[in-house]
């Protein structure tokens, strides 16, 4: 059992993906349209591994309270969030909070 129908986003700008959501940086260098823009944000820890800032630091504390609020419903109905896999008891699938669409429009 599910939240979604019943779970309703409290800061709804989370679904709309505009600028706001987004790292000043990665803003820029989208805009700037080149390769070595868009290389001098990326970072590679390990082999096969790409890191750059794509969420504004406001979007990213904004995400994290709404899934405080999403999990701390989950407790008061006693319901479980769905969890992205087995293994992985902390994660939260977004679909579940209403941000699906939101997040299908990054891809």
């Amino acid at each position: 059992m599910t939240l979604r129908p019943s779970y309703s986003l409290r800061q709804t700008w989370l679904s709309d993906l505009t600028e706001r959501c987004l790292d000043p940086g990665f803003v820029r260098a989208v805009r700037a349209g080149t390769p070595e823009a868009l290389e001098g944000l990326v970072e590679r820890p390990h082999v096969g591994v790409l890191e750059f800032p794509l969420f504004s630091a406001e979007y990213r504390e904004a995400l994290l309270r709404e899934i405080h609020a999403f999990e701390h419903a989950c407790r008061h109905r006693s319901v479980r969030p769905l969890r992205p896999n087995s293994m992985n008891h902390q994660g939260v699938v977004l679909s579940e909070l209403g941000l699906e669409d939101a997040m299908d429009e990054l891809l």
